[in-house]
Formats: C-alpha cells, sequence, structure tokens
C-alpha cells in the first residue's frame, strides 16, 4: 500500500505503461527559502545585518503544492447533481481551490484507472463538471477506477500552470488510487476533454513541457486538444496563445498510443502556420511510429459527447470510449 506522497510516486515508477524513454522534467514547485538570519547562522556566520529602514524583508512566495495531497471533508459545492459525485472522494494538491483530484470506486476495482482532465479552454471549467459523468459511467461499469484532475485557470493563474497541476495530479492520484484498491495498478488511461486533452498532448509529446512519472497506457482526446469555440487561436490569455504553443515542429517526446474523438471540422493543433484538423494531427503522430485511431462524432460540436451536462453518452460514442479505453 502507496503513502500518499508525490516524493514516494516519483521513486516509484507505474511499470505497467510502454517504456518509453522520457525524462522527466520538474514541476515548477515554488521553493520556499529558509530565513536569511536561519541560513547564516546555521552556516556558522554572524547573523546579517538589520534591513536599512524603508526596506521590506524578502518574503518567500507561498508554495504550488503541498508536500503530499490532503483529504478534504468539505471540498466545496458540487457542480454535478450526479449521484457519482456524492461518494467520490475529494483531495487538495495545492492551495488553489481548483487543485483538486476526486477520485471514483467501483464496485469491484479491476486495477484500471481513468485519469479525466476536464473543458473550458483553461480559463473555466469545474474538476466536478457534468461532461465528465457520461465518460465516469462507462468506466465504472467496466470496473474501472475514476480520478478527475483539476487545475488552477488562466486570469487566476499564469501560463503554464494548467498544465503543470495537470502534471502534478497525474501522479499524485496513483498512489491514492492504489491505497484506495488495495492492489496495485496495472493499466492507466489519460482522458481529456477539450482544453484537458490539449494539456494531455503537451505533457506527453511535447518537450517543451514537464513529463509524467506515471507513463499511461493510452490517450483519449474528446474534441481536443483545440475545440473550434474554445478561444480565438490568436488571443493570447494570460501569457498563453494556441497558435504558438500548439506547434509540432519536432518529433514527439513519447509513443504513446492516443484516440483522437471529435468532429471533422475540430481544429486539433497547430501545424505549418494554419489550423490543423484531426487527421492532419493524426498524420503527424503517424509518421514518427505513435499508434493513432480516430473517431468522428457527428453531433453538435461542444457536447463533448452528450447531449448536455448531467445527460447519458451518445450510444456511439459510448461504443467509440469503450474501444478507446483498449486501444494501445
Amino acid at each position: 500500500m502507496w503513502p500518499f506522497s508525490a516524493s514516494a510516486a516519483r521513486r516509484r515508477r507505474v511499470r505497467s505503461a510502454p517504456t518509453d524513454s522520457r525524462r522527466r522534467r520538474p514541476a515548477r514547485r515554488a521553493r520556499a527559502l529558509e530565513p536569511l538570519e536561519t541560513r547564516s547562522l546555521l552556516s556558522g556566520g554572524a547573523a546579517p545585518p538589520a534591513l536599512a529602514p524603508g526596506l521590506a524583508p524578502i518574503v518567500p512566495a507561498p508554495p504550488q503544492y503541498y508536500p503530499q495531497p490532503r483529504a478534504v471533508s468539505d471540498p466545496g459545492a458540487l457542480v454535478s447533481t450526479d449521484p457519482i459525485w456524492q461518494t467520490a472522494r475529494a483531495y487538495q494538491f495545492g492551495p488553489d481551490p481548483q487543485q483538486q483530484l476526486w477520485v471514483m470506486l467501483p464496485a469491484d476495482p479491476t486495477g484500471q484507472v481513468d485519469l479525466i482532465v476536464h473543458s473550458g479552454g483553461f480559463h473555466k471549467g469545474q474538476v466536478t463538471s457534468g461532461e465528465i459523468n457520461p465518460y465516469a459511467h462507462v468506466d465504472l461499469a467496466q470496473g474501472i477506477a475514476v480520478v478527475s484532475v483539476g487545475y488552477r485557470l488562466l486570469g487566476n493563474a499564469t501560463w503554464p500552470a494548467p498544465v503543470d497541476d495537470v502534471a502534478v495530479g497525474i501522479d499524485e492520484s496513483l498512489p491514492i488510487v492504489q491505497s484506495l484498491i488495495g492492489r496495485p495498478v496495472t493499466d492507466i488511461t489519460e482522458t481529456g476533454l477539450s482544453a484537458g486533452g490539449t494539456a494531455l498532448a503537451l505533457i506527453n509529446y511535447s518537450p517543451s513541457y514537464p513529463a509524467t512519472t506515471v507513463q499511461p497506457n493510452r490517450i483519449i482526446t474528446v474534441s481536443a486538444p483545440l475545440e473550434r469555440n474554445a478561444t480565438t487561436q490568436h488571443r493570447a490569455i494570460d501569457g498563453f496563445r494556441y497558435s504558438s504553443e500548439l506547434t509540432w515542429p519536432k518529433p514527439p517526446r513519447s509513443h504513446v498510443p492516443i484516440t483522437l474523438m471529435g468532429t471533422p471540422d475540430d481544429p486539433i493543433a497547430q501545424q505549418n502556420a494554419r489550423v490543423s484538423t484531426i487527421g492532419e494531427f493524426s498524420d503527424y503522430l503517424r509518421r514518427y511510429g505513435v499508434r493513432v485511431a480516430t473517431f468522428f462524432d457527428h453531433h453538435n460540436p461542444g457536447e463533448h459527447g452528450s447531449v448536455s451536462p448531467d445527460m447519458p453518452i451518445y450510444p456511439d460514442v459510448a461504443a467509440a470510449y469503450r474501444r478507446a479505453l483498449t486501444f494501445g
């Protein structure tokens, strides 16, 4: 049974996933410095001189993440009214209210887990959003544990805080799930809805963003990495510009298999200074030997697989999602 610690998660690599060679990039954690006087005395020196009048002491920046996730008994109001959230366990992995992990357990866990990241263009959305429900129900019915991974939103944080949070949240999730189900996790899926899919694409395929210690067996994106109406592509939002971040000039960092689900006209990346569709992004990954499956949902874009939040998933989308959960 694993402890709930980020350090343990980093020390123990989950080995159920493909053996890609991936360099661990440290998450951007702020280090709280010891007071200058304490550091001086510990090193054998004299206490530093008093600050000149009018100069304020240096105040360390607050940490971006907790040393280990904290169980939360009252995590706040639920966005969704689906009963699956009433029995979910919530954990806080950082001081921001959005830095939460919500864990849902099936009646008979199989050792599989699906880590789901919500949508919202990185400037809105909730970790308990109803859009997660259809996919969570498919997972739970098959014995797959579910973790909804929250992240800070642009406006309250600057880029690339959302992607950093998703990477840290993924690494913190696995020890929690393994402790709750009482057995090792043997199969890992990462599912991203719209912006959540963008974060997973950057973490897994772009060398410019932090990798995770956890290596997934597969990735599923829904209307992602960029949904058509998520944001104006050339407008900067708190330091983030889709047109500059979603470029793919280099080989992907990993070869994790991916299923791309969305409508035929959903832009999925920026390639060669123009919008790239799911098909074009698939071609990019396939050129480098990444296994790719696609599913074109011909329902209205932006629905993320169901008519509206808290509504059942479309039958064809549910069938495609079940196939995606075994891809790779």
